[in-house]
């Protein structure tokens, strides 16, 4: 389980390793489709570090945002009824970290790690079922637009 101050604290010290270790901090993350990747337990992560001191590490910490994670998650720039009261259940959460991911390259394989923080993965499944919900509705209207077409006379 983690929270978003295990997140933080995750953070900080990958930093402080870091600069133990004369490593570079990147706030940006590689894209690993092409790349041998390896996923790391969070807490073992300031360790691997030590013992691979390496040059650069990567490192992204977001910061969620209840009505712009909303807007992100549905790909829409106003909110209607059922988004604002999404993204107003969610507020409480706002300027919190949300999700850490960290990675470094070592003998050409990526070690990396994302952790989320709990109550955001709750987040993401309440998107999810709002998402779902209006896609069925979606359906529902369609289905009764081609059954109505259908019955008219022509």
């Amino acid at each position: 389980m983690a929270e978003s101050a295990d997140l933080d604290r995750m953070a900080q010290e990958i930093r402080r390793t870091a600069e133990e270790c004369g490593a570079m901090v990147l706030g940006s993350i590689l894209a690993s489709e092409l790349l041998p990747a390896v996923a790391v337990d969070g807490d073992a992560f300031p360790t691997l570090v030590k013992h691979l001191r390496p040059r650069l590490i990567y490192l992204v910490l977001t910061k969620f945002a209840a009505a712009e994670g909303v807007e992100a998650r549905f790909e829409e720039e106003g909110l209607d009824r059922d988004l604002k009261k999404l993204a107003a259940k969610w507020k409480a959460k706002d300027g919190q970290s949300s999700r850490l991911i960290l990675g470094l390259m070592a003998d050409g394989i990526l070690h990396g790690i994302v952790e989320t923080a709990d109550w955001f993965d709750e987040f993401d499944i309440e998107a999810d079922e709002l998402a779902e919900a209006r896609q069925q509705a979606e359906a529902d209207a369609f289905a009764r637009l081609q059954e109505a077409d259908a019955k008219s006379p022509r």
